[in-house]
């Protein structure tokens, strides 16, 4: 029998991750992600070839091979239509930032001195010892999924269109900024085509050169790019987090519901028995 096209994503993705396989609940064969126009774009779980072998934890990003999808034996599924189903599950807003590098990916960034000349709007940032200037870019996300504990990895589905998505290959490191309940105003600005979403935004350099959004993230993860994997009209991006901050006691994210944005009504304590 053949095998799912939503296992094969998962068997790809937890190869990169070095784990066996990944849960349900982390599974990523489809989501919600938000394009340039902001509108929804979903990710859809289609044939991406053969299974990947496990390999070794990467120390450098890899690439896993894709296929064009193959004819499915039925027709496909309204554009709308999926949309609309995949909106009945409400998901968290994130920014997805990085850094458009002025000098070769490689060539680290000096944070503390990105940092300290950011200007008030954090629109620009300059590493003064390279001479040169490196150009903070981002998007709204909402198709971000944990997919491994150890190590620790994520997924983000971003379109194949996207501005950021080319960005983020070359610099090779991104961050994931959860965003406020009160925040739909920026998730609107950083899904539309706006020339500097960062204007007015606020923002310091993290502990691999990214944005991390100090005003409007009321959690964030730090990644340094494990891997992408092709999937019909997204990339999924794997992400090694290196750093991140959780969310304080008693905040609110904001989530996208029924293609909407609101705050999180739910309970805000940390049900973990274990929580401190």
């Amino acid at each position: 029998m053949a095998e799912p096209a939503g296992e094969r994503v998962r068997s790809a993705m937890a190869a990169v991750a070095g784990v066996g396989a990944v849960d349900a609940g982390d599974a990523i064969d489809a989501g919600d992600a938000i394009d340039a126009g902001g509108r929804a774009i979903g990710v859809h779980a289609a044939p991406v070839g053969p299974a990947v072998a496990p390999l070794e934890r990467p120390s450098a990003p890899v690439v896993l091979p894709s296929a064009p999808l193959a004819a499915a034996p039925e027709p496909d599924l309204d554009r709308r239509r999926y949309f609309d189903i995949m909106a009945a599950a409400p998901t968290a807003v994130t920014v997805v930032t990085t850094i458009d590098p002025a000098q070769p990916a490689d060539e680290r960034l000096d944070t503390a001195e990105m940092a300290s000349s950011a200007d008030a709007a954090g629109s620009t940032a300059r590493a003064s010892s390279a001479g040169k200037t490196a150009r903070p870019v981002g998007l709204t996300v909402s198709a971000v999924t944990s997919v491994s504990a150890e190590p620790p990895i994520l997924a983000v589905c971003l379109d194949r269109r996207s501005r950021t998505l080319p960005v983020i290959e070359r610099a090779g490191r991104f961050a994931v900024n959860f965003l406020r309940g009160d925040r739909a105003e920026l998730a609107e600005r950083f899904a539309s085509p706006v020339a500097d979403r960062f204007a007015g935004v606020r923002w310091r350099a993290g502990v691999v050169g990214v944005p991390i959004l100090v005003d409007d993230a009321l959690a964030f993860a730090e990644c340094r790019v494990a891997g992408t994997l092709a999937v019909g009209d997204h990339v999924v991006v794997l992400g090694r987090v290196v750093a991140g901050a959780p969310a304080p006691p008693g905040s609110r994210p904001l989530m996208y519901f029924r293609h909407a944005f609101s705050a999180w009504a739910g309970p805000v304590e940390d049900a973990r028995a274990d929580a401190r």
